[in-house]
């Protein structure tokens, strides 16, 4: 079953396939390779430190929505917080 996660995880890596195919490089094999492509190809300024720096955040980030991923809900859960205006009287 499809999922607009995975659509948005393959077209990130379809975005990248052209960009990356003029140079020598081989297509990205995963979520945050494609995407660090792009950060290479538009943020041409950056160092090696900083592109490392940017690396280390994608990781993070996809592990981070990985794990948020896990979680499952039920149709009936609910927010904590609950709505009240206050009327005047």
């Amino acid at each position: 079953m499809a999922t607009r996660r995975r659509f948005l995880q393959a077209a990130a890596v379809a975005a990248t396939l052209p960009l990356v195919a003029d140079g020598a490089q081989a297509p990205p094999a995963s979520a945050d390779q494609a995407l660090l492509a792009l950060v290479r190809l538009r943020f041409k300024h950056l160092n090696e430190d900083q592109v490392k720096a940017v690396h280390a955040g994608l990781r993070g980030d996809l592990a981070g929505a990985e794990i948020l991923r896990r979680v499952r809900l039920d149709p009936t859960d609910e927010p904590a917080t609950v709505f009240v205006a206050d009327v005047a009287e």
